[in-house]
């Protein structure tokens, strides 16, 4: 069964900018780094799922939009895309990001 979605700061991309013709570092290089002050340790709940499955955790994507992760800071934890799909540095920087948010950076991503 599946939880109920976190609906707390979604990870989302612009699908025109997955359909563009990117190398794999531009494609990485849209997913926002937090400030160093996130990068801590943190202690979540971490659920790894299928696409379809992270986007009904998450509750769902605006329109035109992928949503790739989420995460809540209380309880702290994280709906991210299963790692066997993303055997490259895109998977890390997914995950500190939501990660971040656990830590309290905010939705806007300012600093």
């Amino acid at each position: 069964m599946i939880p109920p979605p976190l609906i707390f700061l979604p990870l989302v991309v612009e699908i025109s900018d997955l359909t563009a013709e990117r190398t794999e570092a531009e494609t990485i290089a849209l997913i926002p780094v937090p400030p160093v002050r996130y990068m801590g340790s943190a202690n979540a709940a971490v659920h790894f799922a299928d696409p379809e499955t992270v986007t009904q955790l998450c509750g769902g994507a605006p329109e035109g939009k992928l949503l790739i992760a989420c995460a809540t800071k209380s309880p702290p934890q994280m709906a991210l895309p299963n790692p066997c799909l993303f055997l490259h540095e895109q998977f890390a920087r997914i995950a500190c990001h939501e990660k971040a948010h656990i830590l309290g950076w905010p939705a806007e991503h300012g600093p």
